[in-house]
């Protein structure tokens, strides 16, 4: 008995820029504005191409690939051809398959906290700043102060929990994954496709054509069409509108 679908489409989603809220929310409903149950959908590809961005905004992406995966009952692969850092790189994890050019750039886990101490300068020239906090950590990155032994402690706490929180993501995602101590580490600096293949955090290795033809067969399907969603117009086009509507308002109740 042949189960394969005659007429189906492969759901495009390209997403490019920073991983941030806005554009998680405009994914919901440019989705949404689709009508995706009403439409023949054989497999869902993620293009993602971006530097990282925040972890919660990621998070909330990849909840909402496996809500919707889990709604179409389509497997959900991912295509990396240029970077997917960070945030972008949780992100892609979230596919059943994740296809890679071997010179793509991947993984930067973790997080960043920088402290610009300017101190003996404003001493320098004779200024006196004096803080007042509702806490001993809430000013710990003023500036204007030295970070003490506790509150440099305090702040370290926030990346390494960020980093023990991809950790945890990566583990039962890619339970094959050959990650020791120095592996894992590693993985906070930026490593190539061909790298994540050997560590079998990627799968395969190709182009986009090559993971949307493979997307197709996952998807049981003799001649998929496909169906393209660019989040990133979509998010800055909500954007606009939001800055006229944003405009408008100011202009007619705010001036006088």
């Amino acid at each position: 008995m042949n189960n394969r679908r005659q007429h189906a489409n492969i759901l495009l989603i390209e997403f490019t820029g920073s991983v941030v809220e806005t554009k998680v929310e405009a994914l919901l409903h440019v989705l949404r504005d689709t009508g995706l149950p009403q439409k023949s959908v054989c497999s869902i590809m993620l293009r993602i191409n971006s530097n990282g961005g925040s972890l919660g905004a990621a998070q909330s992406f990849a909840e909402g690939l496996l809500i919707m995966k889990a709604e179409l009952g389509v497997p959900l692969r991912c295509f990396v051809g240029e970077q997917a850092l960070s945030a972008a790189f949780y992100v892609a994890l979230s596919a059943d398959q994740l296809v890679v050019n071997r010179s793509a750039l991947l993984a930067s886990v973790g997080a960043v906290r920088e402290h610009y101490s300017i101190v003996e300068q404003a001493t320098r020239v004779g200024v006196d700043v004096q803080t007042f906090s509702s806490c001993v950590h809430k000013s710990a990155m003023n500036p204007f102060s030295k970070v003490t032994v506790d509150q440099e402690s305090a702040v370290q706490e926030t990346p390494d929990e960020t980093a023990s929180h991809f950790i945890e993501w990566i583990k039962p995602r890619r339970p094959t994954a050959t990650l020791g101590a120095s592996q894992l580490d590693g993985l906070s600096s930026i490593v190539t496709g061909a790298r994540c293949i050997n560590l079998n955090l990627a799968d395969r290795e190709g182009g986009l054509f090559a993971a949307l033809d493979r997307a197709g067969k996952l998807g049981n399907t003799d001649s998929p069409g496909l169906l393209r969603v660019n989040l990133d117009e979509r998010a800055e086009q909500r954007s606009l509108q939001q800055r006229i509507i944003q405009f408008a308002f100011e202009k007619v109740f705010v001036c006088k």
